[in-house]
């Protein structure tokens, strides 16, 4: 960053806030954290070098106004970095996980995290968004996960925790919804356990736009 390079984060939820600022202090690194909507930035227009949105996009309202707000302020000369996970048939243990909650709960948000899986609707809402110039290039990575019943019954809570249903049930009854999902996932779960970890590949689009 040199001399007078700065970093600024931003996110809608002050937890996430707090947990990013003790992970900073920690490696010594000096970040403004701000707390905002990535549909509505509060900088003006060309504040940034560099712009980078990790894994955050698919879970905006309105992802065009996102972008066109990225574009915004990102400098001429500067670029835009953004990363996605690819479709949700992309990653079939996700996939039965998703059909399992709908089965059980009616409706799954699980598929929010894997909405902008099409490299063709990424392309053209940074295209839609302003940027003269988009690439794309698809990755796959493995990550191996410790302790198969703690990762299941978080990723459980996690996908779940948009449910409404799922918000206002006593914590009895919820950890008990939890507990058969949990059971249907078992087949699945021990399918891609090896060595008492959960071993899974996933694949995604780094997007790179030009302003």
């Amino acid at each position: 960053m040199g001399a007078t390079g700065k970093v600024t984060g931003i996110d809608v939820s002050p937890n996430m806030l707090a947990v990013a600022r003790v992970a900073a202090d920690r490696k010594g690194l000096t970040i403004e954290w701000t707390e905002g909507n990535a549909e509505q930035l509060h900088f003006p227009d060309s504040s940034f070098d560099l712009v980078l949105c990790q894994f955050a996009l698919m879970f905006v309202t309105n992802k065009a106004v996102a972008l066109a707000e990225m574009r915004r302020v990102v400098t001429e000369e500067g670029r835009v970095l953004i990363s996605v996970w690819q479709s949700l048939d992309r990653h079939p243990f996700y996939q039965t996980l998703h059909k399992v909650i709908q089965e059980r709960l009616g409706m799954s948000a699980l598929q929010e995290i894997f909405a902008l899986g099409s490299a063709d609707e990424l392309r053209a809402l940074a295209v839609g968004a302003g940027f003269r110039r988009v690439e794309l290039k698809p990755f796959s990575l493995t990550a191996r996960f410790p302790n198969p019943d703690a990762f299941i019954a978080g990723e459980i809570e996690v996908d779940t925790a948009a449910i409404p249903s799922m918000q206002h049930l006593h914590s009895r009854n919820r950890e008990a919804i939890v507990a058969t999902i949990t059971a249907d996932m078992q087949s699945p779960l021990k399918e891609v356990t090896h060595e008492n970890h959960v071993v899974l590949p996933f694949h995604g689009h780094i997007v790179r736009a030009w302003p």
